[in-house]
C-alpha cells in the first residue's frame, strides 16, 4: 500500500524558505524511532521505503510531505502523529505541528490499472538531483532521475524494469515547455546542484511496452521521489495529464 500524509508546520522561516530545513527533520525522525526500525532503514540504503519533502504554499503554509511505501515506514508517521512538536537544530524555537491529512493511498493494482499516456506534465516540486560523471547534474535527464523508483519499484514490489530500457526514452521525447530553476541544496558544505519546477513532455514512437512501464514508474515516483536523496528533502515529485496544446 502507497500512503502520502500532508502535515501543515509553523515554525520553518519562510523568507527566505529553504527546502533543506527537511534535512533536519528527517534527523528527528530518526531519533525518535526505536533503534530497530533505524537499524532496518540503515539496512535499506539508499532504497529505503519513504520519502519526504517541505513544500511552501502562496498563501504562507508550509507543509512536510510524507510518502510511506510500505507498513516498514509507518513508524515515521506515527513519530509525527503522536508529536506536537519537532525540534530542529539551528531553529531558536520548535517547529509546530498544526495537522495532519492522508492525502493519497493507493495499490500496485490501481497503479498499473490506469490507462496508459504519452504526454504529462511533471512537476518537481523540491529540488531534485542525479549524479553523472560522479557529479550531481541540475538538468533535466528523465532515465536518470528514474533510477530511484526503478530500484525501489524492485526492491519493494519485485517488478524488474532495467534501467538501460528507459534510456531509449531520450530519443522519444519532445519537451512542449519548460520553467525549471536551478538551485545549490545546502547539505554538505559546497551544496548540491539541482533544480525544481515544471516541464511538460510528450513521447512520440515510443515502443507499446517500454510507454506501459513509464508510466508506471512515473506514478510510482510520485511516492518514491525521482533522483538522489529523495529521504532528505529531495526528488518531491507529481505528474498530471499534460493538456494537449497541439
Amino acid at each position: 500500500m502507497l500512503e502520502r500524509y500532508r502535515f501543515e508546520l509553523t515554525g520553518i522561516p519562510a523568507n527566505p524558505f529553504k527546502y533543506e530545513w527537511a534535512v533536519r527533520i528527517h534527523g528527528f525522525l530518526n531519533h525518535q524511532i526505536s533503534m530497530d526500525d533505524a537499524a532496518r532503514f540503515h539496512a535499506f540504503g539508499d532504497s529505503r521505503p519513504y520519502s519526504l519533502y517541505l513544500s511552501h504554499q502562496r498563501d504562507g503554509k508550509t507543509y512536510l510531505i510524507l510518502n510511506i511505501l510500505n507498513d516498514r515506514a509507518l513508524c515515521l508517521r506515527d513519530v509525527l502523529l503522536n508529536s506536537r512538536s519537532i525540534q530542529i537544530n539551528g531553529l531558536e524555537k520548535p517547529v509546530g505541528i498544526l495537522s495532519m491529512e492522508q492525502e493519497e493511498k493507493r495499490t500496485m493494482e490501481e497503479l498499473t490499472a490506469n490507462e496508459v499516456k504519452n504526454q504529462f506534465d511533471l512537476h518537481f516540486l523540491s529540488p531534485a538531483t542525479y549524479r553523472k560523471d560522479n557529479r550531481f547534474s541540475n538538468w533535466f535527464d528523465l532515465s536518470r532521475l528514474l533510477g530511484n523508483p526503478l530500484a525501489k519499484i524492485k526492491a519493494f514490489e519485485g517488478i524488474t524494469i532495467p534501467k538501460d530500457c528507459f534510456y531509449q526514452i531520450d530519443n522519444n521525447i519532445e519537451i512542449h515547455r519548460y520553467n525549471l530553476k536551478s538551485y545549490n541544496y545546502h547539505v554538505t558544505k559546497e551544496g548540491i546542484n539541482s533544480f525544481y519546477g515544471g516541464i511538460s513532455v510528450r513521447l512520440h514512437d515510443c515502443p507499446e511496452l517500454l510507454l506501459a512501464q513509464l508510466n508506471l514508474v512515473l506514478r510510482y515516483a510520485e511516492f518514491t521521489g525521482v533522483g538522489a536523496k529523495t529521504t532528505m528533502g529531495m526528488g518531491g515529485f507529481r505528474i498530471m495529464e499534460a493538456d494537449d496544446d497541439g
